[in-house]
């Protein structure tokens, strides 16, 4: 995209394309703010016009009866022109907010399509700043932008017109005006965008510092890191600020500049129109409408570079959140070949055949893993971090496609089967489970939306977690804090158990559910997963072995594959890397 003198020629079109989009379902009420802007237009002409009639005809002849006239036509003139910027205000507000609204939703949506690579990969603090900073540019481009340029289009072929009409000759002295802010404006144009796009960039590492601080307060007052923090708190904002304020000269210096130049044209203006005046060339009403509607035309002419300019720099925001919604998912969920009904067919069954995954390196996390699990069966999956584990349970929730081989369940190959349908009838568990800032029992009814007040009461209980929720202060009720913080680890898990006897899935997967709990947490968390595994595939990954001891098989995984499988005491007294695991561990010896 090049710019000279703020006037932009368009090489990328799909940006712009992609923005008026947006604009397709409220094109009517658009439609409409071109025709009250264009009334505007023509309302605002009124007065010069009036002027110019009064004083060529009215003052000279003392025509008293048409003056009156005049002014009773002028009064509705303003109120009608009144009435229509009211309603032009209303119709920007809603093409403001309603396409921006659209755009959020089909940005959320296009995130949870990006999955689980996609957070993994990027700062919850760049997805914030994302949602909340770039987006707030495209806003400006709906309210300000766009109706601007819209209107400045319009008003000024009414006003050149008008102005011609009084004088050709005079309207020629707007050419130099322009065209000295036409050659003269790409230097700050330049200037702007360098600016812009730095203090775009410094915003969002300032936004992500913001965020960082708040969600890591605890670890900064465990490590006793207050100056550290502030320090470079302080710093992102004083940088923020000095580019933030380099921009602002420069628009000021910009705003200076077109100022000068509309004055300059003035002066001309006074000197030749007093000069046409003299000569009996130009009548004074004439010359006094020329010049108040000199202002409207360069005001607009010259506002309307500026527009152009200030949308390139916006244009960096702008490109990130395109750039965001025209990223492919890695893992696209909308490509299933068939639909498997697993409400009816759905076992438990799972087969996985040369399994191998990587992170978009050369290393495989997983290399050639195959597996046969029979339904109903409980697994325990063990080994050293890093191994594997918690992306095997990745690639079973489909959040990621193998590089090579399958997963099957029920014989079915997981990519035939509807994401949607997989995920209800495969639960998982992790460590630390996500509690929203809700009642408790809105968060139990996470795991089904439609449950019941009885069958959450139920679920709890078969989690063990009615006893410590009755005790709350409102019970099911009760408020939960941001993340859990006011609930044990225990209890959270608990709450995470509850949510998945609501939605009863056929496999159920857990990744270290009670490695972070005390002694009697972790057995109230154990019976209520015992209960919860019964008549289900289980696959459980643990660092406490207890925990695994009377499962069916623990799989020991190394460099992505199985070592060695079998049951605890068959392992056990093999003595191999699972054994010489448990007793560096110190656990059950």
């Amino acid at each position: 995209m090049k710019i000279r003198g703020g006037i932009i020629l368009i090489s990328d079109i799909n940006l712009y394309k992609w923005l008026i989009s947006y604009l397709a379902k409220y094109r009517k009420k658009y439609f409409l703010l071109l025709l009250v802007s264009l009334l505007i237009s023509l309302l605002q002409l009124v007065a010069p016009q009036a002027i110019k009639y009064i004083i060529d005809s009215i003052i000279p002849e003392g025509a008293l009866n048409r003056l009156y006239i005049i002014l009773v036509a002028l009064a509705i003139g303003i109120v009608l022109l009144i009435t229509f910027q009211s309603i032009s205000n209303l119709l920007l507000r809603y093409i403001q907010e309603y396409p921006v609204a659209d755009l959020r939703i089909s940005l959320l949506e296009h995130l949870r399509k990006l999955g689980v690579p996609y957070i993994e990969k990027v700062s919850t603090g760049a997805i914030l700043n994302l949602f909340n900073t770039e987006i707030t540019a495209i806003q400006e481009f709906y309210r300000r932008i766009l109706p601007e340029i819209t209107r400045s289009v319009i008003l000024l072929l009414v006003s050149i017109g008008y102005l011609v009409s009084i004088d050709w000759r005079l309207s020629l002295l707007i050419i130099p005006s322009f065209l000295i802010n036409y050659f003269i404006g790409p230097y700050f144009s330049k200037l702007s965008a360098k600016y812009g796009n730095e203090t775009n960039i410094l915003r969002g590492d300032y936004n992500k510092k913001v965020y960082d601080s708040i969600v890591g307060v605890r670890e900064i007052k465990l490590n006793n890191a207050y100056d550290w923090d502030n320090a470079s708190f302080i710093k992102s904002f004083i940088n923020y600020k000095k580019s933030e304020f380099k921009l602002l000269t420069i628009n000021h210096t910009r705003a200076f500049f077109r100022n000068l130049v509309i004055n300059i044209g003035f002066i001309l203006i006074i000197l030749i129109s007093s000069y046409l005046a003299i000569k009996g060339e130009l009548t004074i009403g004439s010359f006094v409408a020329y010049l108040f509607c000199y202002f409207i035309v360069m005001d607009n002419l010259l506002g309307m570079v500026n527009i152009l300019t200030e949308q390139q720099i916006l244009k960096f925001q702008i490109r990130k959140v395109f750039d965001f919604s025209n990223l492919k998912p890695s893992v696209d969920e909308n490509s299933v070949q068939s639909e498997y009904k697993v409400n009816e067919e759905f076992k438990g069954e799972i087969s996985i055949r040369e399994l191998s995954f990587n992170y978009g390196t050369n290393f495989n996390t997983i290399d050639g893993l195959n597996i046969e699990i029979k339904p109903g069966e409980k697994i325990g999956l063990v080994g050293e971090s890093g191994c594997g584990k918690s992306t095997l349970l990745k690639l079973l929730m489909r959040f990621y496609l193998p590089v090579k081989g399958e997963i099957r369940i029920d014989g079915i190959p997981i990519n035939s089967i509807n994401p949607h349908q997989l995920r209800e009838n495969i639960g998982i568990i992790f460590q630390d489970p996500f509690i929203y800032a809700d009642t408790v029992a809105q968060n139990i009814r996470y795991g089904n939306p439609n449950a019941t007040d009885e069958e959450i009461i139920k679920a709890a209980m078969d989690a063990n977690a009615n006893e410590f929720i009755m005790r709350l202060p409102n019970k099911y009720q009760t408020i939960i804090s941001e993340k859990g913080s006011s609930l044990s680890g225990g209890e959270k898990q608990r709450i995470a158990i509850a949510r998945m006897f609501l939605r009863n899935p056929k496999i159920v997967l857990t990744d270290e559910a009670t490695s972070a709990l005390d002694n009697f947490n972790e057995h109230q968390v154990i019976l209520a997963l015992n209960k919860l595994f019964e008549n289900r595939t289980t696959i459980s990954i643990a660092h406490r072995i207890a925990s695994i001891k009377d499962y069916d098989r623990i799989l020991f995984m190394k460099d992505g594959n199985i070592a060695e499988e079998g049951t605890f005491d068959e392992l056990f007294k093999y003595k191999g890397e699972f054994y010489n695991m448990i007793k560096s561990r110190r656990q059950l010896m």
